[in-house]
């Protein structure tokens, strides 16, 4: 594929995310990735992150990360850090 893939016709299937969101809600369905990584669960996103702890009732958020793995699939552990209001 050569050019812009958004601007391309291609097959449902084979279409690029619109998203990141919508990315890891594809990779979040995708059999292949649960088989893979051997998981029930393929992690969230860093603004899914942020969200909880706004619901929670944080301030102040900050959620960074510390650490990738180097080898595929780039595992990354994430810090956060936040006040909660008294």
């Amino acid at each position: 594929m050569a050019g812009n893939v958004y601007e391309q016709e291609v097959p449902e299937g084979q279409r690029f995310p619109e998203s990141f969101r919508a990315g890891i809600e594809r990779f979040r369905a995708s059999q292949p990735a649960r088989e893979l990584f051997g998981d029930r669960w393929l992690g969230f996103a860093e603004s899914e992150l942020h969200q909880w702890f706004e619901l929670a009732g944080f301030a102040q958020i900050d959620i960074s990360v510390v650490s990738r793995e180097e080898e595929e699939p780039h595992f990354e552990t994430l810090l956060a850090i936040a006040t909660r209001p008294a």
